[in-house]
């Protein structure tokens, strides 16, 4: 089951954001220590201005995505793009639709921001070990590739 988070998905989030913080691809991440009540204004926000997705499997938290309107800092006059942050699926449920469906209900969420008005576009970012996604299927383009040095 996929649906946007409510404050009592909160605890799952964290839970599963601490799995998504140690995959990444840079050590400084691992093992986090987060102030949950910061995590919590953040979830809020999010939930109140962008996209918050939560996915269950069989009652069990499954994945997430975060995506949250951000403004152009050189233009600030100029509707935000509502940016995806964080797409998350736990590795136990990734041979399943589980993924799939966080995506396509972001771009459902995504779109019903665009026609409304509250946004100019939205973003998706792929990590260099993501599953081959054929964005450009999906109205996407490239734009920029991001390069991290230590």
């Amino acid at each position: 089951m996929i649906k946007r988070a409510d404050i009592q998905d909160f605890e799952s989030i964290k839970k599963m954001f601490i799995n998504f913080a140690n995959s990444a691809p840079v050590d400084f991440l691992h093992n986090p220590q987060y102030d949950p009540d910061h995590i919590d204004q953040i979830l809020f926000a999010v939930k109140t201005q962008g996209v918050l997705l939560v996915a269950y499997d069989n009652k069990q938290p499954a994945g997430f995505l975060i995506a949250l309107p951000a403004p152009d800092v050189w233009l600030p006059h100029v509707k935000p793009t509502l940016r995806e942050m964080a797409w998350w699926v736990e590795p136990e449920h990734r041979q399943g639709t589980i993924g799939g469906k966080l995506f396509l209900k972001y771009l459902k969420l995504a779109k019903e921001m665009k026609d409304n008005g509250k946004i100019n576009g939205y973003t998706m970012t792929l990590m260099d070990k993501s599953p081959d996604i054929k964005l450009d299927r999906y109205g996407f383009r490239p734009i920029e590739t991001v390069y991290y040095a230590e």
